[in-house]
């Protein structure tokens, strides 16, 4: 295929398996770039005519909305079709390669370690022609997948030596052969040279910062300075835990050169402090490093105003599985942790919310140094006994992030305000009812705002801290709402004293073992067992007995029509929140490398909260058999590992039933509600009850709104997410399967379809 370059006006011959920058190497054309893996976006172009596949690649170097606009990245792009490229980076003093990128063959002069984990490869390579800042690719010996890793050259060119500085990784698939596999005497397969840095010419003061093996950029760059008696002043920031290389800084002859090391503290803290000084002015400056460092580094730099256009990067990245050996076959290049979206293309929740969190593990550190005084960083692998070969590969089947949560909000405050305006008559007995409890359950859903709130930041993924601190934020809006509830309820009954509450909840026998059951979650610090404590334990127990017996039976015996509002929304809360638990224990119990020690450990959490529980709910309702709560998901739950069956369990036979036990949804009147109205209606022993404003479906102990027949009836499909969003409130134990919308009377025959 022929590619023009514009404002170029030059073209090149590139082939279908040839990626745009490889092409451009290929003809001699030095473009923009920086990683050459699809995560920086240095080659970003625009596609003024033609069409591309794109490898792999970072969602922050290239979006999905960018790409349907036009543009695409050079070093993942392959061409469908001749294309015209608008190149956005150029640099036209520089547009010509200076050194061809070749494959030679390099012979190992010296493997010397520098500090416990970092090391120095010489080795020679006859006609390998290079410029300071500049790095080349080696191929990993003996690698079937052609796989190859990129490391900065140290030294001058001129001599045939290479010097390559190597921070070594247990596993790593070249670094970790540095342990005496690679000797000298030994052939390496070197491509390159690759990388625009380079020393800019003028009379501007250098400033260089150098963080772990980013030095040996920095190193050549010093070097040559030193080479052409460059008399501007130098100075040079090197940040490590444990620092190297300091014979050849030492011995570097530059006329003003000042060496500041960096060992106790963050390198940009040290940055901070010199800049404050205004020592040097309008600097030329060199960062080179790991990508956090770079990021926090040029923060600093952003804020005392030094000028971007000159400040110069080289940004080092890691392959994302170097503690694992890599499995062979996978990839040509370096294989790293990238988004995959579930689809064909990701979704709204995909973009808003996977790789907002940095993670150590991943090519995206996004630059946020913050770690504890005790050198712990802020995520930590340790914050749970359980283990996933890819934290980031969960997702939330719910698809929920932060714009719904506030809109579904907004939607129940003003149903809750229509429907205290249109409050009927409560029975006596219940306004006292309501008086002595209604806030106690407060204080509950307090204490699981506070267990889950406490464990959000340390979730190993952005998909997981976002369901749990999403679900924490339903539990204080749930919370707040029944104080507010109380308050509201004080201008028709009276006083509601949230301090009665509270001693009723500190005292009450009843109470203290749930009281109990959430200080001591509270307590917990492996948020993977506060996750099974909290989702798996006390909500299908206790959430669901206080939200069914007593907000949803009682308060409708009670004439009470507000309450079951209130109780509707946490139900559907609760629906959700049980959907992604479920999918998290799927996801832990069939990880690859981790599901069957995952899998004894929920369950050993399991068996110790589940009876602790129980307790609670047996005490709160002694006349209930709890223990029906639970058998049943105890065995679907078992089920997990295992292939999901094609249909669902037969449920248990209904228990008698009285006719007063009823089920049913108040849905709006909308497309789908109008929908699910008709279809209903036509279905023996179902009430549909059509009022002002939405409709009103009821039946005796068991209601199944199927999603095919209502898709059919819509004209599109629909599920159990698009049918709760109609819901203004239900009563009835809810369970989504796959084929319909669930509600029973009897909550020991809904948990037959919890997990299957």
């Amino acid at each position: 295929m022929r590619v023009r370059f514009e404002p170029l006006g030059q073209e090149i011959e590139c082939g279908p398996e040839e990626t745009l920058l490889d092409a451009a190497f290929r003809h001699g054309l030095n473009l923009a770039y920086g990683c050459r893996e699809g995560q920086c976006s240095a080659c970003k172009c625009f596609l003024l005519e033609g069409e591309v596949a794109l490898k792999r690649h970072s969602s922050f170097a290239l979006s999905d909305r960018e790409r349907e606009a036009g543009y695409t990245l050079m070093c993942r792009g392959l061409p469908e079709q001749d294309l015209v490229v608008e190149l956005l980076h150029l640099d036209p003093e520089h547009i010509a390669l200076e050194h061809a990128i070749r494959e030679y063959v390099g012979v190992v002069e010296s493997v010397a370690p520098l500090t416990h984990d970092v090391t120095r490869l010489v080795m020679r390579a006859d006609g390998f022609a290079f410029s300071p800042g500049q790095y080349v690719d080696v191929h990993v010996p003996g690698a079937a997948d052609g796989a190859k890793r990129s490391f900065s050259l140290a030294n001058l060119p001129g001599d045939g030596r290479l010097e390559l500085i190597i921070k070594r990784y247990p596993g790593g698939r070249l670094s970790g052969l540095l342990d005496g596999r690679i000797k000298p005497g030994d052939d390496l397969h070197i491509t390159g040279p690759y990388g625009s840095l380079h020393l800019r010419a003028g009379e501007r003061p250098i400033l260089m910062i150098a963080g772990g093996s980013g030095l040996a950029p920095i190193l050549s760059l010093l070097r040559a300075l030193a080479a052409e008696g460059d008399g501007r002043p130098v100075r040079l920031f090197f940040g490590a835990r444990e620092l190297f290389a300091l014979d050849a800084i030492e011995a570097l002859d530059l006329r003003d050169f000042r060496f500041m090391p960096v060992t106790e503290r963050f390198v940009h803290e040290a940055l901070q402090e010199y800049l404050n000084a205004e020592e040097l002015v309008a600097p030329d400056v060199y960062v080179c490093g790991p990508t956090g460092m770079i990021d926090a580094v040029a923060s600093v730099l952003v804020d005392q105003g030094v000028d971007e256009q000159h400040v110069y990067t080289d940004r080092f990245t890691t392959s994302a599985d170097a503690p694992q050996p890599e499995p062979a076959g996978l990839s040509t290049e370096r294989d790293f942790s990238w988004f995959e979206p579930r689809r064909r293309r990701a979704t709204l929740y995909e973009d808003v919310t996977i790789d907002t969190q940095p993670s150590v593990h991943r090519h995206l550190t996004r630059g946020w140094p913050v770690s504890f005084a005790d050198g712990r960083g802020t995520w930590d692998d340790a914050s749970t006994a359980l283990g996933a070969r890819d934290w980031f590969a969960f997702r939330d089947p719910g698809e929920h992030w932060e714009r719904p949560f506030y809109q579904a909000g907004a939607t129940l405050e003003r149903q809750l305000e229509n429907a205290m305006r249109s409050a009927g008559e409560f029975a006596p007995g219940w306004v006292e009812l309501l008086r002595a409890q209604l806030q106690v359950c407060a204080f509950v859903e307090h204490g699981l705002w506070f267990a889950l709130a406490t464990i959000g930041r340390a979730c190993l993924s952005d998909t997981i801290a976002t369901c749990v601190c999403l679900q924490a934020a339903m539990k204080q809006r749930s919370a707040q709402a029944i104080v507010l509830l109380a308050m509201d309820l004080e201008h028709e009954f009276g006083a509601f004293p949230i301090d009665a509450a509270r001693e009723v909840f500190l005292r009450e026998p009843c109470w203290q073992p749930t009281r109990r059951y959430l200080e001591r979650l509270a307590a917990r610090e492996d948020w993977g067992e506060v996750i099974v404590a909290a989702n798996l334990c006390f909500e299908p127990v206790v959430g669901e007995l206080l939200r069914r017996e007593f907000g949803l039976r009682r308060a409708a015996a009670g004439g009470d029509t507000v309450t079951p509002l209130l109780v509707g929304a946490a139900v559907q809360e609760w629906e959700w929140a049980r959907a992604w638990t479920v999918e998290l224990v799927r996801f832990l119990r069939t990880d690859e490398n981790h599901g069957a020690a995952n899998g004894q450990l929920i369950d050993a959490w399991t068996s110790d909260w589940q009876p602790r529980a129980l307790e609670a709910a047996s005490a709160l309702a002694p006349d209930v058999d709890v223990e029906a709560l639970v058998r049943p998901s105890v065995r679907a739950r078992r089920r997990l590992p295992t292939q999901r069956p094609d249909r669902a369990p037969a449920p248990p036979p209904a228990p008698a039933q009285d006719e007063a036990d009823r089920v049913g949804i108040v849905m709006a009147k909308s497309a789908e509600g109008d929908a699910v109205a008709t279809i209903l209606a036509r279905k023996p022993g179902i009430q549909v009850i059509e009022q002002p404003s939405f409709w009103e479906i009821r039946s005796k102990v068991r209601l199944a709104i199927p999603y095919l027949e209502i898709s059919e009836h819509l004209g599109y499909e629909i599920g159990a997410y698009s049918l709760q969003r109609e819901m203004s409130t239900h009563y009835g134990r809810m369970v989504a399967t796959d084929e319909a919308l669930l509600l029973f009377a009897d909550p020991s025959e809904a948990m037959g379809y919890l997990v299957a």
